[in-house]
């Protein structure tokens, strides 16, 4: 195989239509499957195993006109914000490498990557 060619030719069209059919059916499969999650979640509803909120806070999201087909459930994601802005709080000096007494960006977010 020349250098030049690839597995799906060099036309860009080509390539990206690829891209967007293989971004298409992971999103297909995740509101797929978001939608037998919160049937999963209703159903626990409707026979009293988990609450009103309990339920709020379980279910998949979707909301009319958003960029996303879906959003994580809030249980998810409850709590990061805070995390990473106590994070951020946190004194320059804490973030320092002991050795050159520098701090970097790794050093600066490696806190919040252990968390995610």
């Amino acid at each position: 195989i020349a250098e030049s060619a690839s597995l799906l030719g060099s036309n860009a069209q080509r390539l990206q239509s690829y891209v967007n059919r293989l971004l298409d059916v992971r999103i297909q499969k995740w509101v797929m499957f978001s939608a037998a999650w919160n049937e999963i979640i209703d159903h626990f509803r409707e026979e009293d195993i988990v609450s009103n909120t309990e339920s709020d806070n379980l279910k998949f999201s979707q909301f009319d006109g958003f960029s996303q087909a879906i959003y994580l459930p809030v249980f998810q994601t409850a709590g990061a914000i805070e995390d990473i802005l106590s994070e951020l709080e946190r004194p320059n000096e804490e973030y320092t490498d002991p050795k050159t007494g520098a701090y970097s960006d790794e050093s600066y977010f490696k806190p919040i990557a252990q968390h995610v």
